[in-house]
């Protein structure tokens, strides 16, 4: 500052830089939000790479990242990654976590080298020039409230408070999606790899008569599958998803490991369906009007089989349908403990997630249950429309109370097995981390 004279008049054609006193200084920061840093960690738990690009002088940028904890790479100044050429971009780009002096066309070239080292990314911004990166980049995220019509156009999405913090949440819940639609995708296909497994080895391998219906099979698919899997969907209790990295780019659904889980419950379903179904039938299951005993008339039930009726025949036909019956009653029920093992791949429900500690399976359990006591035990009540029972329409019958002992435990292996291999699989986790 400089005092004027008495009667000095401000000529705007001299120089008025002349003759200053220091009165004293200003600084201006524009500081990061206090929850940004926790966030950036979180990031770097979940496998997220932070990279800071800002048109800032580059010891601003530095010491902003240091801040942060943001500051893990090599800092770069616009200067530099202009006398870059693409090659050499490429190979310093990953490596390098603070961009400063950076012009819009940098920023569309570091965004381009990222992507053509296989990575998604996704760029923030605020400005007209950050346009041309907002719509490169595979996410383009735009700021809400100091962003600009321009960049919004250009955007993906758009943040609504200008929150990085809340970029870190949106990923932990897609991860939590993610994984509802992969338990979702495994229960469903393991269901029905061992449906078409049970009736192709039952039928094409053994000769054995259909251990379902093609009326039960229908209700298995729609009734029974349907409420446990939409519960499924409504998990909550998912563990540290952002202490994982991320998944692979081209990973397919469901992927190896799916498909061989899968695999492995499918085979324990059917296997135990097929021998509930055996033992339950015994001859009868090997042939129309078998293992009726010696003094049964064989030659007279094939003949009636043609007609499609008849004492001898029916009587026979009860008897399978009784094995029927307890084929169809240990498949559903297979299901219903297949639920629990495919609410976590790894982690144990028994020990871990808790058995009734997800609310919406606990109630689609009841309702699958409870249809399947009306299908099975209500086999003799009659619909409302027709002279039609239960029984006749899902060509069911009663079971004895033994009979359902034998149901639950041959169905609740399927659960026994899936948490003897995910305690071998943690305990050999452990083994090689040790």
């Amino acid at each position: 500052a400089r005092q004027l004279d008495d009667g000095e008049v401000l000529d705007p054609d001299v120089s008025l830089e002349e003759n200053l006193i220091l009165l004293g200084s200003v600084g201006i920061i524009d500081p990061p939000r206090a929850e940004v840093a926790d966030a950036i960690e979180r990031c770097h738990k979940a496998g997220i790479d932070v990279k800071m690009i800002t048109g800032d002088q580059q010891a601003t940028a530095e010491a902003i990242a240091q801040e942060l904890g943001c500051d893990d790479g090599t800092s770069i100044s616009g200067r530099e990654l202009r006398d870059m050429d693409e090659v050499d971009l490429r190979r310093r780009v990953e490596g390098a976590s603070i961009y400063s002096r950076v012009t819009p066309m940098d920023k569309m070239r570091i965004v381009t080298a990222l992507q053509e080292k296989g990575h998604v990314v996704a760029m923030t911004g605020d400005g007209v020039n950050d346009a041309p990166a907002l719509a490169q980049a595979n996410i383009g995220v735009a700021m809400g409230i100091a962003g600009t019509d321009v960049a919004k156009d250009a955007a993906d999405m758009i943040l609504q408070d200008d929150n990085f913090a809340n970029i870190v949440q949106a990923v932990e819940e897609g991860r939590k999606i993610y994984s509802n639609i992969r338990n979702f995708v495994r229960y469903q296909i393991s269901t029905n790899v061992a449906a078409v497994l049970l009736l192709f080895v039952s039928t094409l391998v053994l000769g054995w008569e259909l251990p379902l219906t093609a009326t039960q099979i229908l209700v298995i698919n729609i009734l029974m599958d349907g409420p446990p899997a939409v519960a499924l969907g409504m998990e909550k209790r998912h563990g540290e998803v952002m202490d994982r990295p991320p998944r692979p780019v081209g990973e397919p659904l469901p992927n190896v490991q799916d498909i061989s889980l899968i695999l492995f419950l499918g085979a324990v379903m059917v296997t135990g369906t097929m021998i509930v179904f055996g033992l339950a039938g015994g001859e009868i299951i090997t042939g129309p009007c078998q293992g009726m005993g010696s003094d049964f008339d064989v030659a007279s039930c094939l003949e009636q089989e043609e007609t499609g009726s008849g004492p001898l025949y029916e009587a026979w036909q009860q008897e399978l349908r009784h094995s029927r019956t307890m084929a169809f009653s240990v498949f559903i029920v297979y299901q219903l403990f297949n639920v629990l093992n495919c609410r976590s791949g790894e982690r144990s429900v028994v020990f871990d997630l808790g058995l009734f500690s997800n609310r919406a399976i606990n109630y689609a359990t009841m309702i699958s249950m409870g249809l399947l006591l009306i299908f099975v035990q209500g086999a003799n009540i009659g619909l409302p429309f027709g002279d039609v029972v239960v029984g006749d329409l899902l060509k069911t019958t009663t079971l004895e109370s033994q009979d359902w002992i034998v149901v639950i435990l041959v169905a609740s292996t399927v659960l026994v097995m899936d948490e003897f291999r995910k305690i071998m699989r943690l305990a050999l986790t452990k083994t090689d981390t040790a």
